[in-house]
């Protein structure tokens, strides 16, 4: 992923939704013999003072983390927003067009 831009030692996933615990969960995907290179060891220290941080070593390793995370009952989840003649516009709330 450093090819394509990423600052060594990043996490694999970044899951940006804000619980009550933490504003994010970030992971760190590594096969079951794999190890932590000191670049993502010392981003993963970075990251537990305020996110939450994982190494998940499969997918069903990362499903149950992102579950636990979504789990938490005050998941901030923000309204969907629709762009009408450029005014931003929650949708649900827009006039009804052509009555």
């Amino acid at each position: 992923m450093v090819a394509e831009g990423m600052r060594k030692g990043v996490t694999d996933l970044i899951l940006a939704v804000p619980t009550t615990k933490s504003p994010g969960l970030w992971i760190e995907m590594k096969t079951e013999g794999g190890t932590i290179r000191p670049e993502q060891r010392e981003f993963g220290v970075y990251l537990t003072d305020r996110y939450t941080y994982r190494v998940c070593r499969s997918f069903d390793d990362a499903k149950r983390e992102i579950e636990i995370h979504l789990s938490d009952p005050q998941v901030f989840v923000a309204r969907p927003v629709s762009l009408v003649a450029g005014t931003p516009q929650a949708l649900g709330n827009q006039p009804e067009q052509g009555r």
